[in-house]
């Protein structure tokens, strides 16, 4: 089984009033990192509405340091969008916190 990385670009864009550098917490990344894998299972197993079928790999997703890394870099930018990043999933989204950031906002995720 290959392993799927995630890159979590969750940009917390303060372009013009950057009030903290804070850095994304180990349980912060459990927390997004649960609710992303369980958005996954429900496309897996089709059970949003809606929803056509399942195509593809749906394994679930493993926290990378280095793509963090990456991520980060590129959302420091204050770019919003996709990054260079090739062969990993991107997923972007605005929130003041990772916790404001709920499941069903990851069906936006490209």
């Amino acid at each position: 089984m290959c392993e799927i990385k995630l890159t979590a670009y969750v940009l917390l864009l303060t372009c013009s009033i950057q009030l903290s550098r804070a850095k994304t917490t180990q349980e912060q990344k459990t927390k997004f990192l649960d609710m992303h894998n369980e958005l996954r299972e429900k496309i897996r197993k089709c059970t949003l509405s809606g929803q056509p079928p399942v195509r593809g790999n749906y394994e679930l997703m493993t926290w990378d340091e280095a793509v963090e890394a990456q991520a980060q870099k590129w959302s420091d930018n204050c770019i919003f969008g996709h990054g260079e990043l090739k062969g990993v999933g991107q997923n972007a989204a605005v929130a003041g916190s990772v916790e404001q950031i709920q499941s069903e906002a990851l069906l936006l995720a490209s």
